[in-house]
């Protein structure tokens, strides 16, 4: 059984376990029967300059079809100076707490202290088309006038699972989206 957000990317479960996934829908009991490493992909969310931001990107990039028992575990991190913002699915905001959002940007690695460059906190499980959705900008006091690129990268693994109708004794639980789209402040994904 895996960890999510461990230092180093790992899969969140090897084939023949079982993980719970989180859905809007709700729980999905499954049994991963294939795991791929899913190479580097690099992402522009268009230009943008000093002082500006992008409109929300979805990223179907790291989408694949929940209909043949799919779904991708992927970190991202800034290529350009940005500052990423996240919402999954499009109406939830990612990192919210009550009077800010947090956010990633490239010296994210200079704060957690690790040297890796691992990014993490940024790890999350896509399945279908329910979204996933970034938005990059340039505060001023990042003082390159003439980068205006926004490129962000991801990778991570794909999993093939099997639907199991029964819940296993032992599972892994990964949430699909953003704790707000699960409800988890009333408790609901951690039951």
């Amino acid at each position: 059984m895996g960890y999510i957000f461990n230092q180093s990317l790992e899969p969140v479960a090897l084939i023949d376990e079982n993980v719970c996934l989180l859905t809007e829908g709700g729980r999905v009991y499954a049994k991963i029967k294939c795991i791929e490493a899913m190479p580097e992909i690099i992402k522009d969310l268009g230009p943008v300059t000093n002082g500006n931001e992008t409109d929300w990107v979805e990223i179907t990039e790291v989408q694949v079809p929940f209909q043949k028992n799919r779904f991708v575990q992927t970190r991202f991190f800034p290529v350009d100076n940005l500052v990423l913002s996240a919402k999954q699915p499009n109406s939830c905001q990612k990192w919210a707490m009550t009077d800010t959002v947090a956010n990633v940007s490239k010296f994210i690695d200079e704060y957690n202290g690790c040297g890796c460059g691992d990014f993490n906190l940024t790890e999350f499980f896509q399945h279908g088309e329910q979204g996933f959705y970034l938005k990059a900008s340039k505060p001023d006091t990042i003082v390159d006038p003439v980068d205006t690129k926004a490129r962000v990268l991801f990778h991570g693994f794909t999993y093939t699972f099997e639907v199991l109708n029964r819940v296993p004794e032992k599972y892994t639980v990964l949430p699909m989206a953003s704790c707000d789209a699960l409800n988890c402040a009333d408790g609901a994904c951690i039951k």
